[in-house]
């Protein structure tokens, strides 16, 4: 199926997908994409629950729950893990519990009737038209991307955030949105690396940065290299490298890269874990992030309070801090949502960047329908991120054959005619 004819069939009401391929439901309004089902030759087909437990009777596995759904969860939990944070940043956990009270922030902050997001999801957003743009070029998912087009879309983000939409005369497809020109806190490192115009490399690094940014915008990688987590993780971490050159910020995007292309196939958490800890093994450097991750499945089995645990790992504002407090969260609370995003933000630390990635994690691995569908609804850029997600997804089908110019635009199209943001 080409792109074209897989945005058209994403219309508003209902669309069936042949081939055994997920059906969407959308509503009039063309809003929140209801329950996914499998389709058969002959119609519908309701799969039986089932349920894998593994290590701990905490576990368990839904198996009834498409890879679109995994898809969408991964990065508009992101998104909203994002917001969940974003208005406690960096606050200690003492003035968390003076505002919030003892058990701390227990629900999104809204802005005007949305949940803000941070760079974190603008940049999410950033990776995910990299990635299409580079499959434009090469029409393949199972190469290595063209890390040119990677950077150059972050160069766009890094255009948003200092210029104004009039001075940018050859706007993509993301640039055409009012809403991702506003500041939500750009990190230092990403800003001073692009403001360079030097992509760096892992043999060539740009600079000695651990922070968190290297890994909070490279959930889409996992997913559009799902079919291959040794490749996803290589990916992750050379994309990470561009703008940070320290092992402990492009690692852990490495393995968080590997981690989300494993549970969208149905691989459960702790193995999914550990195949992504055999990964990175084989990377230089990777001491400071492997004890950040042993310390948060220690830590998830234990009576730890969560607080108390969080901050025995760090504080987030490393790349493998950010990642190992985020594991902690999901392996604490690998069923909720909720539960594991509230224990991802309420620490001393970088409260949206562990928010973001835990909800990557626990996204992928419960599906969007597993996240209150209120949340889906009013957290920033929801549709966008939806479409780019579907727009990802479809790529598994397209290794085979190059994507042209008419077909990539039918995309463009259908995003920036669709996708209504709220502008401030």
């Amino acid at each position: 199926m080409k792109i074209n004819s897989f945005i058209q069939k994403y219309d508003i009401g209902t669309n069936k997908l042949q081939n055994n391929k997920a059906t969407i439901c959308s509503s009039v309004q063309g809003k929140h994409k209801e329950d996914c089902a499998l389709m058969t030759s002959n119609g519908y087909y309701n799969m039986q629950q089932c349920r894998l437990s593994f290590a701990s009777s905490k576990f368990s596995y839904n198996t009834d729950i498409s890879k679109q759904d995994r898809f969408k969860g991964c990065l508009i939990g992101g998104a909203i893990g994002d917001a969940f944070g974003a208005k406690i940043e960096w606050f200690s956990i003492d003035r968390i519990k003076n505002r919030y009270g003892d058990t701390g922030l227990r629900y999104i902050p809204k802005t005007q009737g949305i949940y803000r997001v941070t760079d974190d999801t603008q940049m999410t957003l950033f990776t995910c038209e990299g990635l299409l743009n580079s499959y434009r070029h090469k029409g393949r998912t199972d190469v290595e991307p063209d890390y040119n087009l990677l950077y150059s879309s972050y160069k766009n983000w890094y255009d948003t955030q200092t210029k104004s939409r009039k001075e940018i005369q050859d706007k993509t497809l993301l640039m055409k949105n009012p809403a991702l020109y506003v500041k939500r806190g750009p990190g230092n490192t990403c800003m001073k690396s692009l403001k360079m115009g030097i992509p760096g490399s892992i043999e060539h690094p740009i600079n000695d940065s651990m922070g968190n940014g290297g890994v909070m915008k490279t959930a889409p990688i996992g997913l559009m290299y799902n079919k291959n987590p040794k490749l996803a993780f290589e990916v992750g971490a050379k994309t990470s490298a561009l703008t940070h050159g320290h092992p402990n910020a492009y690692i852990p995007a490495g393995f968080l890269s590997a981690l989300i292309a494993d549970l969208v196939n149905e691989v459960p958490l702790e193995d999914a874990i550990n195949n992504s800890i055999k990964i990175l093994k084989n990377y230089e450097g990777h001491e400071s992030t492997l004890e950040c991750i042993e310390k948060a499945i220690e830590y998830s089995k234990s009576d730890m309070d969560d607080v108390a645990a969080i901050e025995s790992i760090g504080y987030g504002g490393r790349g493998d801090e950010a990642l190992g407090i985020a594991l902690y969260s999901v392996l604490k609370y690998p069923n909720d949502f909720k539960k594991a995003l509230t224990a991802a933000v309420n620490h001393s630390g970088d409260s949206d960047s562990t928010g973001a990635i835990a909800g990557n994690i626990i996204g992928a691995s419960v599906g969007v329908n597993a996240i209150p569908s209120n949340w889906v609804d009013k957290v920033e850029h929801s549709e966008l991120l939806e479409i780019m997600s579907l727009g990802l997804e479809i790529l598994e089908e397209e290794t085979d054959n190059s994507c042209t110019d008419d077909e990539f635009s039918s995309l463009e199209e259908r995003t920036e005619n669709d996708i209504l943001i709220p502008v401030e």
